[in-house]
């Protein structure tokens, strides 16, 4: 997982919000392509061949729970909060 606290490139042109887990894990599942970085504040800064909206994010993300994808990703609750 990529922390970030300097400034987003200018080509990581699309943002995802999410503070509950990163969304490189949701899109990885979902066999998309992209770049990004996931900041402090839980947003995904990427780009990718295709628009990928706040909203179908949330469709895809809504087919597991928060503890499915962080068990997917490796990770629990307690070690997400805590990197």
């Amino acid at each position: 997982m990529t922390f970030q606290e300097t400034p987003i490139e200018d080509n990581l042109d699309q943002l995802i919000t999410d503070t509950e887990i990163n969304p490189m894990t949701v899109l990885q599942k979902n066999k998309k392509k992209f770049d990004g970085v996931y900041t402090t504040e839980g947003k995904f800064h990427f780009r990718s061949e295709e628009t990928i909206s706040q909203e179908q994010y949330e469709t895809m993300k809504s087919e597991k729970t928060n503890e499915e994808w962080l068990a997917w990703s490796g990770l629990s609750s307690d070690q997400q909060a805590e990197e």
